[in-house]
Order: structure tokens, then C-alpha cells, then sequence
């Protein structure tokens, strides 16, 4: 009888370790799901909620060391021995992820120390897993040692006891029915939970002594079992749901990071595009300050020569007005007059290439302004002042193309009134009479001439002017364009630097999304691990699908 309540003792132990193998598995599964659950929430609730992770990590060690005293095999010890160095191990880690949470370190930190502990967390799930496996066996095996004791110490009391057979037997038989039946029920209905997974079962007609006791200690594991896997199984839709609403997120954010990507290649174009007509502009304000420079050349040969040629016709007036004085020496005055004039129609006449030459240089000033302001209207915002200038430029040309042609137009008539004071100087060379009045004559078209050449020098020291203005321009221009270069030269290296940004933020965005992918992965893993269990009735269960395919109906595109 002694050895009997041994082996009831050794069962109810038995159920002890079961409760509190599940008990410390029920608090690992639910530390680990509020850390899954807070990790996804606003970074505020942090603190408040480490203190309930705190609690459950503390009743998972308690519940832990429970069952290690439950313990009555060497066998299961040894397991034991093996489960705890990894359930020390999974604690360690579990609270200093719950210390970062409640000194509110980076998501990020968070997540890595969580993917650390995903080994420890499958081996030590497994560990228990395989604990409660052995338990029932041991359980079973107590059971039917118990059986077996009973039926020893039946025949034992009918030898011994022979007088009273009939009591002895009646209240053996009551003893064995009272005994083993529900030692039997309750192997039944552990092995029945195992075979089915099934954690809705419940136990009919629970007695009130140990084996009842321990009925009800199953029943309330297998009640919190239920509660901390259903609580998983949300935990995993929910992580679902968020990866899949985070993968859209990084999707959409993948899409704008091209389309700024090609924007930003479309501008890097058109900055090419403005360096070349830069350079473009460059050259041609080049040219215009080169033709400048050689436009103020000539205009300073052409006012030499003007004076030179004004002092040839002071001196025409010189002669003339000796011819006056001296009437014996009409025919040899007439003479020197003719020559000094023919000498000052030649030299008119070299006035009128000169002119000529100011026309061409001018005109060419003209097509380089033209070309300049063509160029300025390619460059858009950037060669409005460009344009301003090479407008100036035209306008000065067109001013000396317009000098240039008074200047031919007087020359033609200083080289008319020449022929003319020819005829009349060898008509005097005859009449020495009309000499005198022609000399006259003489005089007054050399001052003319001279006034001419006074005109021409105004208009060659003006056209001089001119072409310092265009140079002085040209030389503005080339340095503004200058500007310009250097400022498109920076903003070409300022949109390449952007385009090194957005490439290394899209490599990000793209890492993102991988791992989004994996949570969702690990969250569909959780679901199956989980739906392998029963957790409700059937009428639950199909409500349950209902909602589940609801919510999938909302959050699918």
C-alpha cells in the first residue's frame, strides 16, 4: 500500500512538472510576443511596457526552477540540464532586449537583438516541447506501475486477508475502481490532447482527490497554452499585416526614388547642354573682341592718313595764295597746283579704300553681334545679359557702318571738287586773269577739303571709340561667360553627388523591403507552427477563418 502511494505521488509529480513545464512556456511565448507586439508600436510605450515583459521573464524563471524540483528521473533531469543552459542563455538575451526597449534604444537595435535570439528561441521551444513529450510518457509509465501495484496488493490482501474475502474483495474492488479508473481516464486523456493537438478537450466527471487535482492542473495549462498560442497566432497577422503595409510603403518609396533619379538625369543633360553653348558664346565673344581690336587699328591709320592728308591741302591753300601775290608765276603756280591736287586726289581716293575697309570691318562687327545674340537666345535665362550686350554691339556697328558711308560720300565729293580745281587751274595757266579768280575758287575748295578731312578724322577718332566700347564688351562678356562655366561645373558635380545619394538611399529602400519580406516569411512560419494546434471549437474556428479572410479582403491591393 506504502509503495502505491509512492507511485500516486510519482503521477501527481509528474502532472506538477507538465503545469510548470507549460507554465514556463506559456510566459517565454508571451514575453516573446509583447516583445514582437511593443516592437511595432510607438516608441512612447516603450518603458511601460518592459515592466510587463519584465514580469513575464521573471515568472518563466520561477516556473523553470518549479519544474526542475518536479523532477524524480536521472533521464529527465539530464534533459533538464541540457533545457536550461539554453533557457539561461534565451533569458540572458530576452532581458537585455527588454533593457534596450526600456531605455529607448533604435528600432533597429531592437530588431537585430531579436533576430539574435531566433536560434535559442526555436531550440528552447523545442526543448520543452520534447520535456512535455517525456513527461507524458513518464506519466504513462507511472500510471501503469501504479495499475500494476494496485493488482500486486490486491492478490496480497486476498491471501493474506482469506477470513474476510468477501469484504476484502468488496473493498478491493472499490479501491481498484476508485483508483485506477481515473488514472486511466486521465492517461487517455493526456495521450488523446497529444495524438489530436487538440487544447479545447476538457476532462468529464474530475474527482476530487489528487488525480482530480491534477486534472484540473492540466486543464488550466492547456487553458493557458491555448491563451498564449492564440495570442501568438494575432501576434503573427498582425506582423503580417505590418510587413505587408511596409513592404507597399518601401515599394511606393522605390517608385519616386526613380523618378527623381530621372529628373536629376534630365537636368544633368541640360546642364551638358549649357556648358556647350557656354563654350559656344566663349569663342564667339573671343571673335568679337578680336574684330574690335583690329577695327580700332584702322580706324587709328585711316586718322593718320586724314591728317596727313589735311596738311597736303594746307598746303594747296599755301600755293593758291602765292599764285595770288605773284601773277608772273600763274602758269608755274598753276602748274604746282595741279600736281598738289592730282596729289590730293589720289590721296582721296585712298580715303575712299580706307572707308571701304571700315565698311567691311564694320559690317563683319555687324554678323558677329548677330551671331552673339542667336547664341544668347540658345542659352535661355542664363544669356539675357549676353543678349543686352550683343544689342550694343550691333548698334555701334551699324553707327560705324553709317560713319563709314558720310565719309565715302564725302570723299567722292572731295575727289569731284579735285577734278574740278584741275580743269580750273590749267584754264589759268592760259588767262592769267582768270587765274587769280580761280585761285580763289582754289582756296575756297581746299577749305572745304580741309573741313572734309576734319570731318573724317571726327568720324575715324569716333569709330576708334567705338571699337574700345565693343572690346571693353567682348571682354565683359568673356568674363561672364567665365562665370558661368564655373558655376555650371559646380552644379554638374552637385547633381552627381545627388545621384550618389539617391543610389545609396534606393539600396537602402531595397534592404528594406528584403527584410520586410523575411518578417512576413517568419510570421506565415509562427501561423503554421500554431494552426497545427486545435485552439477553439468548430464554430469558433469558422469564425475566426470569416475574420481572418475579412481582414486579408483589406489589406489586398
Amino acid at each position: 500500500m506504502q509503495n502505491q502511494k509512492g507511485n500516486v505521488e510519482l503521477l501527481r509529480q509528474s502532472g506538477e512538472g507538465i503545469r510548470y513545464a507549460a507554465e514556463a512556456n506559456v510566459n517565454i511565448v508571451g514575453a516573446l510576443s509583447n516583445v514582437y507586439r511593443v516592437v511595432n508600436e510607438p516608441q512612447a510605450t516603450w518603458s511601460l511596457e518592459s515592466m510587463n515583459i519584465e514580469s513575464l521573464l521573471q515568472n518563466a524563471r520561477l516556473a523553470f526552477e518549479r519544474y526542475e524540483g518536479a523532477l524524480f528521473t536521472e533521464e529527465a533531469r539530464q534533459r533538464y540540464d541540457r533545457t536550461a543552459e539554453v533557457f539561461e542563455r534565451w533569458l540572458k538575451a530576452m532581458e537585455g532586449i527588454n533593457k534596450m526597449l526600456s531605455e529607448g534604444a533604435s528600432h533597429s537595435e531592437v530588431l537585430d537583438g531579436i533576430n539574435k535570439i531566433y536560434l535559442d528561441t526555436n531550440m528552447l521551444t523545442g526543448a520543452i516541447n520534447e520535456a512535455f513529450a517525456f513527461s507524458a510518457l513518464d506519466m504513462n509509465s507511472t500510471a501503469d506501475e501504479v495499475s500494476q501495484a494496485i493488482d500486486s496488493t490486491t492478490k496480497s490482501s486476498i491471501i493474506i486477508v482469506a477470513a474476510i474475502a468477501l469484504v476484502a474483495l468488496f473493498f478491493g474492488i472499490m479501491l481498484v475502481h476508485s483508483i485506477n479508473r481515473p488514472l486511466k481516464d486521465m492517461v487517455i486523456f493526456v495521450n488523446s490532447i497529444a495524438d489530436d493537438l487538440d487544447l479545447t478537450k476538457r476532462s468529464e466527471g474530475a474527482t476530487k482527490d489528487e488525480i482530480g487535482e491534477v486534472l484540473k492542473a492540466i486543464e488550466k495549462l492547456l487553458s493557458r497554452f491555448r491563451d498564449a498560442l492564440l495570442g501568438v497566432m494575432d501576434a503573427s497577422r498582425d506582423l503580417a499585416l505590418t510587413s505587408d503595409e511596409f513592404s507597399d510603403s518601401t515599394e511606393k518609396a522605390t517608385r519616386i526614388m526613380e523618378e527623381a533619379m530621372k529628373e536629376v538625369n534630365r537636368v544633368f543633360d541640360d546642364i551638358s547642354f549649357l556648358a556647350s553653348a557656354v563654350e559656344e558664346i566663349s569663342a564667339s565673344s573671343q571673335e568679337v573682341a578680336a574684330g574690335a581690336q583690329s577695327a580700332a587699328k584702322r580706324s587709328t591709320d585711316v586718322a593718320e592718313q586724314v591728317e596727313r592728308s589735311r596738311q597736303s591741302a594746307q598746303e594747296g591753300i599755301d600755293a593758291v595764295k602765292r599764285a595770288v601775290a605773284s601773277s608772273m608765276e600763274v602758269s608755274e603756280s598753276a602748274n604746282r597746283s595741279v600736281a598738289v591736287v592730282s596729289d590730293l586726289s589720289a590721296r582721296a581716293k585712298q580715303i575712299q579704300g580706307f572707308v571701304e575697309t571700315i565698311g567691311q570691318i564694320a559690317d563683319q562687327t555687324n554678323l558677329l553681334a548677330l551671331n552673339a545674340a542667336i547664341e544668347a537666345a540658345r542659352a535661355g535665362e542664363h544669356g539675357k545679359g549676353f543678349a543686352v550686350v550683343a544689342e550694343e554691339v550691333r548698334k555701334l556697328a551699324e553707327q560705324s557702318n553709317n560713319a563709314a558711308g558720310q565719309i565715302t560720300n564725302l570723299a567722292e565729293t572731295i575727289v569731284q571738287d579735285l577734278e574740278q580745281v584741275v580743269g580750273i587751274t590749267k584754264e589759268n595757266a592760259k588767262l592769267t586773269e582768270q587765274a587769280k579768280e580761280e585761285a580763289n575758287g582754289a582756296e575756297k575748295a581746299i577749305e572745304k577739303i580741309i573741313e572734309s578731312l576734319d570731318s573724317i578724322a571726327g568720324a575715324a577718332q569716333d569709330m576708334a571709340a567705338v571699337a574700345e566700347e565693343q572690346a571693353a564688351s567682348a571682354e565683359e562678356i568673356a568674363s561672364t561667360v567665365q562665370n558661368l562655366n564655373e558655376r555650371s561645373a559646380t552644379l554638374n558635380k552637385s547633381v552627381e553627388h545627388l545621384l550618389e545619394s539617391i543610389k545609396t538611399v534606393s539600396g537602402v529602400i531595397s534592404g528594406i523591403a528584403d527584410e520586410s519580406q523575411n518578417l512576413a516569411s517568419l510570421a506565415a512560419r509562427m501561423e503554421t507552427q500554431v494552426r497545427a494546434f486545435k485552439l477553439a471549437e468548430e464554430g469558433e474556428e469558422a469564425g475566426e477563418e470569416e475574420m481572418i479572410a475579412l481582414e486579408s479582403g483589406r489589406t489586398s491591393p
